[in-house]
């Protein structure tokens, strides 16, 4: 469904804008996981120019690989904002959870991607690692 967040033809599409409609929030953040993917890398979306994802990778690099290219499929022309830290486009639009959200309910958002390959416990560990550098940030 993330891939058909401007379609209004899904009906989980329908009911998570339905969910965030009139709401607003100070962070969202969207866990996915990359099949081709060597280590952890995140995408970052925010207004106020105060990146963070830089913080967030120190905090999981004590945990597990950092992946520096990031998913090559989607544009080999995106440079990384730091290593592992990639920005979340404006020509995506709203095509996507997390743009969707950025566009209209909240000022910054997160894509966490863990390897496939890794283990669960392993990728676990991974996004609490990058959860906790988020809510030090907000703390």
């Amino acid at each position: 469904i993330n891939r058909l967040f401007e379609e209004g033809s899904v009906a989980e599409v329908r009911l998570l804008k339905g969910l965030l409609e009139g709401q607003q929030i100070d962070c969202f953040i969207d866990l996915h996981e990359d099949w081709e993917a060597e280590g952890f890398y995140l995408y970052e979306g925010q207004r106020d120019k105060e990146w963070i994802g830089h913080t967030i990778i120190d905090a999981v690099e004590k945990v597990g690989a950092i992946d520096p290219k990031g998913d090559s499929d989607e544009d080999d022309t995106d440079e990384p904002l730091a290593r592992g830290v990639f920005e979340v486009a404006a020509a995506w639009g709203t095509a996507g959870l997390a743009p969707y959200v950025l566009a209209y309910h909240a000022p910054r958002v997160l894509i966490f991607e863990t390897p496939t390959s890794w283990t669960m416990e392993m990728r676990i560990a991974t996004h609490l690692a990058a959860l906790k550098s988020v809510l030090a940030h907000y703390s």
